[in-house]
């Protein structure tokens, strides 16, 4: 009982740090769209690729080894600090030479002196590896609710006060940077970690004997996801790839609220469970039907509402991005039904299966970047669509096989919710199609949209709705409570 009651403290406080720091970002870069030009996120993007690969190798899986291992102290935490150190100079070197031939592939001269400023985010990368692992190991999520809160701000004030002044694509990159460092600096004062001066090789052997398929399995994922990025950047124009940055970052910031909020909170649990398949089963169901409750049907609204949201929010400048957004809302709904069991094989020290979905997930993807190719741009998300509906069904298998995760029990995990959110769905859509795109409006189409959700979980006696609404109620108690005092 004391377990479960820690869980759902700290998936509240999770939730809210994560949607209320994810509103602020949202806020941010909705203005930021309405001041700078595609061009500028498109290059944003074609830098943060290499960023975010950069940063694989920095982490190396070993931020999940440290959360993994039952024993893991501070000569585990220091010898992973230290091996981050090594590898993130190294890496930041290379890119620092590596930016002229970067720049001279996609024909962008900004993108040298850019990716080299940007990529000393890379340097703070050690610091953040330890910092998220203790507060994955030790459920310190209130603590990262600060953390966030002043990164976030921090980047709001720099990127639109640059954005007014002028500054382009600097605003972003000067932005992104100020944001990494400021959160960092705040982890730094109210987590207690000070480094030492100890490093075990045998130490990290063998937590590198966990790390490595995690590592691989993380480059297979970024790769996949960075294909669309290279690919479109290169053979369409810097442009065209700031419309699907942006179609791509509204239902991300969505999606990902709850989903790193689900999986930093259970994955602990996950491990310490790890030798019991039966607790696993129940934790992978209870987290499925959580997650897809929340994420389907706000996928699905935000598909139904994609030309008002671009056109309202970005202006008709962004028009473009409106049919890819639609399409990417559907994935995510249906990426959704994944991410728990990812975190199950991770916690569970099988990270083999985590490398075969990403392997899997890679070829698949590249598969409809090739079809998209000869048939045409738009027909890239359609098939992209068509490959994470596979890659569902293909982890579906693997839960059988693995956790004896009955077909029957997964399907009753997520269709219920998707039953929910479907009839709402359709009538977001004829409302969207029928009436005039303005702010008025849109938000009629959303109050009607959750008013049919909400009305179809009372009548069907959700257990998800009824989960919700009670801790929902006892988040406003407590902080009711707080403000008294």
């Amino acid at each position: 009982m004391k377990e479960r009651k820690q869980i759902y403290n700290s998936l509240s406080w999770k939730l809210i740090e994560r949607f209320s720091t994810q509103e602020v970002q949202l806020v941010i870069q909705i203005i930021l769209a309405r001041l700078l030009l595609p061009n500028d996120f498109g290059i944003l993007a074609i830098l943060l690729i290499f960023l975010n690969f950069s940063n694989i190798f920095i982490q190396s899986g070993l931020n999940i080894a440290l959360v993994q291992k039952k024993d893991s102290d501070e000569i585990d935490f220091s010898s992973v600090f230290w091996t981050s150190c090594i590898i993130s100079s190294i890496l930041y070197l290379f890119l620092y030479f590596f930016a002229p031939t970067v720049g001279d592939f996609y024909r962008i001269p900004e993108i040298v002196s850019s990716i080299r400023v940007i990529g000393i985010s890379l340097l703070i990368g050690p610091l953040n590896t330890i910092y998220n692992a203790l507060i994955m190991k030790k459920m310190l999520f209130k603590k990262q609710f600060l953390s966030t809160v002043v990164g976030n701000v921090g980047y709001g004030v720099i990127g639109i006060t640059m954005a007014l002044l002028n500054f382009g694509l600097w605003a972003l990159v000067i932005a992104h940077l100020s944001s990494i460092i400021l959160s960092t600096i705040t982890l730094m004062f109210i987590i207690k970690w000070k480094v030492s001066l100890v490093y075990s090789i045998s130490r990290m052997r063998q937590m590198f004997s966990f790390s490595w398929k995690m590592l691989l399995s993380s480059i297979l994922f970024v790769s996949s996801d960075s294909l669309y990025g290279l690919f479109i950047g290169k053979y369409y124009s810097s442009e065209t790839l700031g419309f699907y940055n942006r179609a791509n970052k509204f239902p991300l910031i969505a999606s990902s609220s709850f989903n790193s909020a689900i999986s930093a909170v259970i994955f602990p649990v996950l491990t310490s469970k790890q030798d019991n398949t039966s607790a696993i089963r129940k934790i992978l169901y209870d987290a499925t039907r959580k997650s897809t409750f929340i994420i389907v049907p706000l996928m699905l609204g935000m598909s139904a509402l994609s030309e008002p949201i671009i056109r309202i929010l970005l202006t008709d400048k962004w028009i473009l991005a409106i049919p890819i957004m639609q399409i990417i809302c559907i994935e995510y709904s249906i990426s959704s039904i994944h991410t728990t069991s990812i975190q199950a094989y991770a916690a569970t020290g099988k990270s083999s299966l985590v490398l075969h979905v990403e392997i899997t997930r890679l070829v698949l993807f590249g598969l409809s970047l090739l079809a998209g190719f000869f048939l045409g741009f738009y027909y890239i998300f359609y098939f992209r669509l068509i490959s994470v509906f596979l890659l569902a069904i293909y982890i579906i298998f693997i839960n059988i096989k693995t956790f004896d995760y009955e077909l029957s029990q997964q399907i009753k995990s997520v269709f219920p919710n998707f039953f929910l959110s479907i009839p709402m769905y359709l009538i977001a859509m004829i409302l969207t199609n029928t009436l005039d795109i303005n702010i008025i409006n849109t938000i009629f189409i959303v109050a009607v949209s959750i008013i049919v959700y909400v009305a179809l979980a009372v009548i069907s006696k959700n257990d998800d709705f009824k989960f919700f609404y009670h801790h929902f109620i006892k988040i406003l108690k407590s902080i009711r409570t707080q403000i008294r005092r």
